[in-house]
């Protein structure tokens, strides 16, 4: 439902989930940069890359933006440390 939210911070005993903030993108930057040979023949999105990180903030302020409103959930994956990105998950919001 539009409006609605889940949490923006989820802690495991190894890993830190949340909601993306445009901050972070020298950490994804880094992490897409050095696997983009190993993404390219799996993320369609990958072809387009590589970005500025001033795009990739950009994109990050999208994901942030939505996910305050409850439009769409893009969460990143930290190490619990948060110094390290490992990934990026998507749970879409049920749209009316």
């Amino acid at each position: 439902m539009t409006g609605e939210r889940p949490p923006d911070r989820i802690l495991t005993a190894r890993l830190t989930l949340r909601a993306w903030r445009p901050e972070d993108a020298p950490l994804i930057r880094e992490a897409i940069d050095t696997s983009l040979a190993h993404l390219r023949p799996w993320m369609p999105w990958a072809v387009h890359e590589p970005s500025s990180v001033e795009a990739t903030s950009a994109l990050l302020e999208k994901f942030r933006d939505d996910f305050m409103a409850g439009r769409d959930f893009h969460y990143g994956i930290f190490t619990r440390d948060e110094r390290a990105v490992l990934g990026t998950e998507r749970s879409g919001a049920t749209r009316r």
